[in-house]
């Protein structure tokens, strides 16, 4: 078939703008995740529990109306309001105000940084003996499960040990609530939740009576009561690193979580903490964010602070619930300071050296203001000014400015509470600064400062927050998979169903070098197109990409396995791929696209060399031109070559780097195929009944055309 197309500046443009259209639908779902405004808010209503089924695998996720025309979710909210209503509003008492503790990311280490485990010892001896909280919460990844290499992976007692150690050395059990739960270096190489490779069911705190999620309910001595919910989303088997870092949940246990959200209707919160933020939790429908809205806050960690660009990940979900990344230990030495003043939520994250440690309860942070989750409309009410203020010294002095005013003297009622009068409907419009200083007997200073309102105006998170927690990145791993192994694959098929003949006209330098680019490289898929011994195995190679296996090797010790884009079959069961989707766009970006890239140079160098229309070069010029023309093959072959080594071998075994197409088997097609497309013309790799030509015709200075034909000569 034979296709032509006349090529003008204004067409090109006209498809350079097409080609970004259609990306940017493919992507605006995800920045539509990303909306926190109160309409959006508003307009994502949550499914009430005795809605949530499983009975047709199906669940309906939409705001209907009941029978009587009211909203799904009204009578839980009324509910609420009237509780509300009759509270206290924050005062001068040390009465309705409670604080608990977070630490995420320890990564206890047979190898690395022996200061993790004795910091953390120093902590539970020091601070929390300063801090006294109510519960502490400790959420995932309490071991690092990773070989000296950091590339293997598998359960080492000896780490599980350690965390036993620290558990009863600092007696920390006998004097807090301590709640633990696993995170993906906790399930690293676990065949199941009863095998003796699952330490964490003999070494901590929640394991020995929990296989999996559970809820504790704490009751206070002024009446307040608080549900604290475990989620559990580690995989079931647990593979080997690197495809164990997103969570899923089962609809056994996706059940079993909404029946603890039935029982916890009546506490003042329900608090969830897990590991994984819900961003990178699979789960069936409607999904893990419909039952974490039945709660204020959703506590995790996993994501590390994404290497120091996101300090602080927070965000606040469509579905009304806050989800608050914390920092990890391993690294940072981070906690997090969580309290609840007469029902309403505060935060800090802090260094576990840092002190004093100061936490505003009234007025709260208005970036963690919660709609419809909390009574904020009792700091409107409020008389007082309060303040947690703990130290390793007495505290000596305290200071408090509300947008650079001075509110006054600082009284301490007792423990760690502080507070000072004030009126807040002089603050009654808009976002306002409340600033705070304190200094101990020690030497040791802190200050802290944020907005606040009563109106319940409210700053924004930030938009990298954002991304990482609201966004669901198994379907945006999928997006990107697809989009590059479009631009992989697209190109090989056009240019061999069609034979085509491209024209193409310009009329200044700019857009003339810009067009003989374009067109240079519509040639050379052509000549891909025109060389069989070329097309087909490369185009053989993407669909294994896409629906062959990876690679076959020991996803679990003693246990061998096959991994698929789509997903990975071990011991008869079957985990469904995630991360595999963002590895698999990493391939087709460093690999198929530059080597198809470089096959079709490779042709048209071959070409250029029948026809002798390339100019020779000097002998002891050879090296230079050939590294040149070869270096980006170079890089493709070493690079595949030390990630087939550096990535499936020390993770799965010598098997997985025998048996393994994706990788190993790519680097011998890759030579296979440079030595096919540099093949001589007539030696019949591109074939010569009609060839590939190119023609410029100077037609006036201000115009020129360039005609290139690339039939194909099969």
């Amino acid at each position: 078939m034979m296709f032509d197309v006349l090529v003008t500046p204004r067409r090109f443009v006209a498809f350079a703008g097409a080609v970004l259209v259609v990306l940017c639908l493919l992507i605006s779902p995800f920045l539509n995740d990303l909306q926190i405004d109160e309409e959006s808010i508003r307009g994502k209503q949550r499914i009430p529990l005795s809605r949530i089924s499983f009975a047709a695998g199906t669940n309906d996720s939409s705001s209907v109306p009941s029978s009587d025309g009211e909203d799904p979710g009204a009578t839980e909210r009324r509910r609420r309001r009237l509780r509300w209503a009759k509270g206290p509003a924050p005062d001068d008492a040390l009465k309705h105000i409670h604080w608990f503790v977070q630490v995420s990311d320890v990564h206890l280490s047979l190898f690395y940084d022996e200061k993790r485990e004795t910091d953390l010892l120093r902590f539970c001896q020091e601070n929390l003996e300063i801090i006294k909280p109510e519960v502490v919460l400790v959420t995932g990844d309490i071991t690092d499960a990773k070989f000296a290499d950091k590339e293997g992976s598998m359960q080492f007692v000896n780490e599980w040990k350690q965390y036993d150690r620290i558990l009863r050395e600092s007696e920390v059990l006998e004097k807090t609530v301590w709640l633990d739960t696993r995170g993906n270096h906790d399930a690293f190489d676990v065949p199941s939740l009863t095998s003796n490779k699952n330490y964490f069911r003999m070494y901590s705190a929640k394991g020995k009576q929990h296989l999996l999620s559970y809820r504790y309910h704490h009751r206070t001595s002024d009446g307040d009561s608080f549900s604290f919910i475990s989620i559990d989303a580690c995989p079931n088997p647990g593979p080997k690193r690197p495809f164990n870092f997103f969570g899923l949940i089962g609809e056994p246990e996706f059940n079993n979580l909404k029946n603890l959200v039935e029982e916890s209707v009546d506490s003042n919160h329900t608090i969830f903490f897990g590991h994984y933020p819900t961003s990178t939790i699979g789960s069936p429908h409607p999904g893990i964010r419909q039952l974490l809205s039945h709660g204020a806050v959703y506590l995790c960690g996993h994501l590390h602070t994404m290497a120091g660009m996101v300090p602080n990940m927070y965000a606040l979900q469509q579905l009304g619930y806050l989800e608050l990344e914390l920092a990890d230990w391993k690294d940072s030495r981070f906690y997090r300071l969580f309290a609840v003043d007469h029902d309403i939520i505060s935060l800090v994250d802090m260094n576990f050296e840092q002190w004093p440690v100061i936490l505003v309860t009234n007025p709260k942070n208005a970036l963690f203001h919660v709609p419809d989750q909390e009574p904020t409309q009792r700091i409107g009410k409020s008389t007082h000014i309060r303040l947690l203020i703990f130290s390793k010294g007495p505290i000596e002095g305290v200071s408090v400015e509300v947008d650079g005013v001075s509110a006054g003297r600082v009284k301490h009622v007792d423990g760690p509470l502080y507070v000072v009068p004030w009126q807040p409907m002089l603050y009654s419009q808009g976002l306002h600064v409340i600033r705070v200083s304190a200094e101990d007997s020690l030497g040791f200073q802190n200050e802290v400062s944020h907005y606040f309102s009563v109106d319940g105006s409210r700053p924004s998170f930030g938009v990298t927050s954002r991304f990482f927690l609201m966004s669901d990145h198994t379907k945006l791993f999928r997006t990107t998979f697809a989009i590059f192994y479009g631009f992989a694959v697209l190109p090989l098929l056009i240019a061999k169903v069609f034979q085509i003949r491209v024209q193409a006209v310009f009329s200044s330098r700019m857009t003339g070098c810009l067009l003989r680019f374009l067109l240079s490289w519509i040639r050379r898929f052509c000549l891909i197109g025109s060389a069989p011994k070329v097309f087909y195995p490369l185009l053989v190679y993407n669909i294994c990409l896409a629906v062959g296996p990876w690679f076959v090797g020991e996803i679990l010790e003693g246990e061998i396995g096959f991994c698929f884009l789509f997903g990975i079959f071990v011991m008869g069961k079957y985990i469904p791929g995630t991360l595999t989707y963002l590895y698999g766009a990493l391939q087709l970006i460093m690999f198929n696209i530059p080597l198809t890239l470089y096959l079709g140079r490779c042709l048209d160098l071959s070409l250029s060399a029948s026809k002798q229309t390339r100019p020779s070069c000097p002998s002891r010029l050879w090296p230079l031109t050939w590294l040149l023309d070869h270096c980006c093959f170079v890089v493709i072959v070493l690079l595949q070559f030390y990630l087939a080594i550096s990535g499936f071998y020390r993770a799965y075994g010598l098997l997985a780097l025998v048996l393994c197409p994706m990788r190993t088997w790519a680097v011998v097609l890759a030579f296979y195929l440079r030595k096919q497309a540099l093949h001589k013309v007539h030696g019949g790799c591109v074939g010569s009944s009609s060839g590939t030509e190119l023609a410029q015709k100077q037609q006036n200075p201000a115009q020129a055309s360039s005609q290139m034909s690339c039939d194909s000569a099969e």
